[in-house]
């Protein structure tokens, strides 16, 4: 349950498992039919004295996977033309500036303070994005130079991780094998 994923979150880390999910919207008035957006959410869990999960509205999921798809494209293609390298490496800076303040609003940022490794858990569009690329803290260029990032499919799988059995010490040596029959 929660307490044992809580309980597995190491001290210096914080996981971030974020949801595609639709949101129901009632409808505004009688006889106006309700609508389901598609929405992201982040639940937070900081790995020491963990009370439960922060949860973190993340706006629609249609803008954000329009830019998670801008940024892939913009990351994965280059140009010979210097100007036209400049004029993409801009963009580029600020799809990942975009989709930083997307998926990092203040109340993220506040729950993840003083966590230098995170563990996120991407759903949707958001599972292709290359987080260490986006914008780091303090004006780093990137995140991955303020912070360790590792990646779950899903914040169980922490347990799993947990009940590895705890490696073995000692040497096996093998020496001087005889490969032919």
């Amino acid at each position: 349950g929660l307490s044992e994923v809580c309980a597995a979150v190491p001290t210096d880390s914080a996981l971030i498992d974020l949801f595609w999910y639709e949101r129901y919207v009632p409808p505004a008035a009688p006889g106006i039919p309700s609508t389901w957006t598609p929405h992201y959410v982040a639940f937070v869990l900081p790995g020491e004295a963990c009370a439960g999960p922060v949860r973190v509205d993340l706006g629609p999921a249609g803008p954000i996977d329009e830019d998670v798809r801008r940024f892939r494209d913009a990351i994965s293609r280059d140009t010979p033309d210097p100007a036209a390298r400049e004029l993409r490496a801009r963009y580029r800076k600020a799809l990942a500036a975009r989709l930083h303040s997307n998926l990092f609003p203040p109340a993220l940022q506040q729950a993840i303070a003083g966590k230098p490794q995170l563990l996120i858990s991407p759903d949707g569009a958001i599972a292709l994005l290359p987080f260490a690329l986006l914008p780091g803290d303090d004006g780093h260029e990137f995140l991955v130079e303020t912070r360790t990032i590792g990646y779950l499919p899903s914040g169980r799988d922490l347990l799993r991780i947990g009940a590895a059995p705890p490696a073995t010490t000692g040497l096996l040596a093998v020496g001087d094998p005889a490969f032919d029959p």
